[in-house]
């Protein structure tokens, strides 16, 4: 994550892909964990709000979405960092 954009990247049988996502697109982060802290991170109030594209005006095939993000360790944690990223942002 930096100041502005989360960078994730997929691990897929062909190679690696990265991605990115301004973070003021994103709605608040939600998060469901078990006991352990491992868990799912998603973004907004709706699985539509997830599905449309967070980086306008690009669009199409190399249109990053909002992410659901897996299997993160200490996922509340995480949460809570890019939520305080997100309120750091300059308002325009």
């Amino acid at each position: 994550m930096t100041d502005q954009r989360i960078i994730f990247a997929a691990q897929w049988p062909s190679g690696a892909e990265y991605r990115w996502v301004w973070l003021g697109r994103l709605g608040p982060p939600r998060v469901e964990a078990d006991d352990r802290g491992v868990g799912t991170i998603t973004f907004g109030t709706s699985r539509w709000t997830r599905r449309q594209p967070a980086n306008n005006p690009q669009t199409g095939a190399w249109a990053p979405f909002a992410p659901d993000l897996h299997a993160i360790a200490d996922a509340p944690r995480v949460a809570e960092l890019i939520a305080a990223a997100r309120s750091a942002l300059p308002r325009h």
